[in-house]
């Protein structure tokens, strides 16, 4: 599993050094309208094409991440179907919804609260890092309350959508 931004025509290259079963696009709109990256999702894997799974997400909001339950739900079943393996999880810019997602991801697969906490930190340290031309400073912490508005609503959905009970 790989995770990152809204692919870029530029990045297509190395997406395919990747060789993707499938893309799980956690955007408003999906990638598909873009006629370069239809076409090229459509190219790869010798013309057997890349399977695009679209799960329609707002921008983030404090307390939601951008995922609803229900699509939260429809993207771990994808997520946790190891016949689109090797996937990749993208949202617009790489880190709310997205996160949200592997967040809750982490949850199902048994992580601790603590070390979720870490994974989130540090992709977004490292997209903001990127995103201000900074190196080597230390993480800022995602906050508890923070980790656990990601849990609320989109895991509980995740959970009963793969058939965990809480």
């Amino acid at each position: 599993m790989y995770r990152g931004a809204y692919p870029k025509h530029r990045n297509l290259r190395f997406l395919e050094t990747l060789h993707l079963r499938t893309i799980v696009s956690l955007t408003p709109k999906p990638i598909t309208d873009d006629p370069v990256l239809a076409e090229w999702a459509r190219a790869q894997n010798g013309g057997a094409g890349i399977q695009v799974l679209h799960v329609r997400t707002e921008k983030p909001k404090e307390d939601t991440g951008g995922l609803t339950r229900e699509g939260a739900a429809r993207a771990l079943m994808e997520v946790l179907n190891s016949e689109n393996l090797p996937l990749y999880i993208h949202c617009l810019d790489g880190v709310d919804v997205t996160s949200t997602l592997v967040a809750c991801l982490r949850k199902i697969q048994g992580w601790s609260e603590a070390v979720i906490l870490a994974e989130l930190t540090r992709g977004v340290h490292a997209w903001a890092a990127k995103s201000a031309g900074m190196q080597d400073t230390a993480p800022e912490p995602v906050s508890v309350t923070r980790l656990r508005a990601l849990e609320t609503d989109a895991c509980r959905g995740c959970r009963r959508g793969v058939g965990i009970s809480e």
